[in-house]
Order: structure tokens, then C-alpha cells, then sequence
């Protein structure tokens, strides 16, 4: 399939009047795709299910074997491949070698990942730049060193990440390459107040951009209920970071922040919410082979089909993810959606 039919087919697809949208199916396929070299991770961030014990799936990593069994199915509409997933990226053995196999099989699709930065090391570097990596976005959430270890709840040192950072852009300048650098920012209670001089921070490694920022997502266990109104102070700081952000004429992903609580235990499901994952975003495809309709699903009762041993379009418009969709249409959102706390909740 044609991008042109593709883009055509996706309009189709998202109209309201759609008959299709009701019956699950979709007739255009995906231009991003998700393959996790595994779901190990070296961290326990405060933001993160792992930390409160919420990722029902076995830990292990993809074999290369595995990788070569995945990309010669993946549909032709797919441009950019992200090597993560709910993980750390860098902890798999043959991360580097993976870059080189996914590269040989297309020379157009565009490569990126997200990582903590700890392993970023000269070995990565080298391996990103000679097979032309696109993206690279960093978690980091703090600038000052205490808060950092307090989010991260890692043994590691923010001061190894900064080395790091600084690495890869002097290795990206030096090698004239067109990858982009980002750090990622979650506003949480532990950084409150943090991020203009964190933007300023970024600005002097030389990286290209902040973002995404994001407030913190009312994961499970995670509680602000000692922050009387984190929706207000987080609207004030971002009107500040973007005076400091003009300032330096640095791009930062904003957000826009909805009408309520972040974080809290009890905060109000939201009523005109609507989820873009099971139409337009992308499939994640876990270390072990699994389809899951979105990152933030974990359980694996989820598994819409197994790219191991289904076809993508098996997948794509499978059963399970028919199902799924259809619920959307009517609606109504997956118990597994709470995460993200939309109105009409079902089982």
C-alpha cells in the first residue's frame, strides 16, 4: 500500500460517519511501530507502573533471531521504528546490533529510541551515528541531583547521565548528523517549581529540544494528595517556562493541561476524553512477540495476536482488536484504562 492510499484510507477510517469504526476494522495500516528489546529496566521511577508492581507480563529480551522473524512483516506504511518499549533499550546485550539489522533492512525507515541515558556510552554512540538513528530522547525529570535519585530511585548518579548527553552531542556535532537529542520531563510533585531552570539546564548540554513535558499521569500508587493544587502551580511554571524557553529561543513541548487533578487518587474520570491508540497511533510489539493496543496496557490478557506467529494484518484488524475498538466506538473504555481514568469504565 501507497503512503498516498494510506493517508487517503486513514481519513476514511477516522470519520465519524465511518460504518467500519463500529465493526473495528480498520482499512489503513500504521506508520509507526513499537518493538521492545526487552522489559527489563535498571530504574524504579516514581512515574512508573513497574514500581508498583502493575507490569503482568515476564521480563526477558528480544533475540535477533526474533528481530529478523518481525521485519519482513511489518506493513510497508511503516516510517519510523522505536527500539523501546517498558524497558530500558540500552540494557539489551545487542542493542547495537540490532540498529544494524533493522538499518539493512530499510535504508528509509527512520530509527529512534527513548532510554534513561545511563548506558549511553561511546559504544552506542558510534553504533546510533554509523546506522543513522533519527531520535534519541532521554528521561531525566530533574536537573539537581537529589531530586533526580529520589524519582529514579537508581544508584546511578545524574552526573554520569549529564556526561553522557554531553558525549553524544559532541559526537553527533563532530559527525555532522542530523539525529536529534531530546530530554524528556515529567512535572511531579518531587521536581514542582524545577523546570525553567531545568530548560535552561538542557539549553547549555547543547541537546535540541525538551520534551515531551507532561504532568505526572495518576498511575496506580502514585499519590499527590499532599499537593493542594498541582493543576494551577503546574499552569503557572509552564506560563514561566515558556517566558524562559522565547528567552533563549529553545524549542520545549509543552502541554496543554485538562480541567483537573493530576495525579490524585480521586480524580474525576474525564468526560470528553477519547483515546487515539487503537486507531491512530501504534502497535507495540513486546520482547516475546506480543501486540499490545497501548503502552500503558501491561496486562496481558490484552495481547491482540503475536507477530511471531500471526501475520500484521492477522493482527491489525484481528479479533481482539476489533473488540477493542468497538468498545472505544460505543464509548466506553477497558478496565486496564484506568490509568488514564476516562468516564465509562467497563470490565
Amino acid at each position: 500500500m501507497n503512503a498516498a492510499l494510506n493517508k487517503v484510507l486513514k481519513k476514511i477510517d477516522l470519520a465519524a460517519i465511518n460504518p467500519l469504526r463500529y465493526f473495528g476494522h480498520m482499512l489503513s495500516r500504521p506508520e509507526i511501530m513499537v518493538i521492545e528489546p526487552t522489559n527489563y529496566c535498571n530504574s524504579a521511577c516514581l512515574k512508573c507502573l513497574r514500581r508498583y508492581d502493575k507490569q503482568d507480563r515476564n521480563l526477558g529480551l528480544l533475540s535477533l533471531d526474533d528481530l529478523n522473524k518481525i521485519l519482513p512483516k511489518i506493513p510497508r506504511t511503516i516510517k519510523f521504528i522505536g527500539i523501546n518499549g517498558f524497558g530500558e533499550p540500552l540494557l539489551h546485550p545487542q542493542f547495537s546490533h540490532m540498529l544494524e539489522i533493522i538499518r539493512a533492512y530499510s535504508k528509509n525507515i527512520k530509527i529512534g529510541f527513548h532510554t534513561n541515558g545511563v548506558l549511553l556510552n561511546d559504544k552506542i554512540i558510534d553504533a546510533c551515528l554509523k546506522n543513522k538513528v533519527s531520535d534519541i530522547e532521554i528521561s531525566i525529570d530533574s536537573h539537581l541531583e537529589e531530586s533526580y535519585k529520589t524519582m529514579h530511585s537508581a544508584a546511578f548518579s545524574l552526573e554520569l547521565v549529564k556526561k553522557n548527553i554531553q558525549a553524544l552531542v559532541k559526537k553527533r556535532n563532530s559527525a555532522h548528523s542530523n539525529l536529534k537529542i531530546g530530554i524528556a520531563y515529567i512535572m511531579q510533585y518531587e521536581n514542582r517549581g524545577y523546570l525553567p531552570e531545568f530548560i535552561r539546564w538542557a539549553y547549555d548540554l547543547g541537546v535540541d529540544f525538551v520534551g515531551p513535558v507532561k504532568p505526572i499521569n495518576p498511575l496506580y500508587g502514585y499519590k499527590m494528595d499532599q499537593w493542594p493544587d498541582p493543576l494551577a502551580d503546574m499552569q503557572k511554571e509552564i506560563e514561566l517556562s515558556k517566558e524562559v524557553a522565547a528567552l533563549l529561543s529553545f524549542e520545549v513541548q509543552f502541554p496543554v493541561l485538562r480541567e483537573r487533578k493530576p495525579g490524585s487518587a480521586n480524580i474525576t474520570p474525564l468526560k470528553n476524553f477519547a483515546c487515539a491508540f487503537p486507531y491512530t497511533l501504534y502497535p507495540i510489539i513486546t520482547w516475546d512477540g506480543y501486540a499490545l493496543p497501548c503502552v500503558w496496557i501491561q496486562d496481558v490478557k490484552y495481547n491482540c495476536g503475536n507477530l511471531f506467529t500471526d501475520s500484521f494484518s492477522e493482527i491489525w484488524n484481528g479479533k481482539k482488536i476489533r473488540e477493542i475498538r468497538k468498545t472505544f466506538a460505543r464509548n466506553k473504555y477497558l478496565k486496564a484504562c484506568n490509568n488514564c481514568r476516562p468516564a465509562n469504565l467497563i470490565s
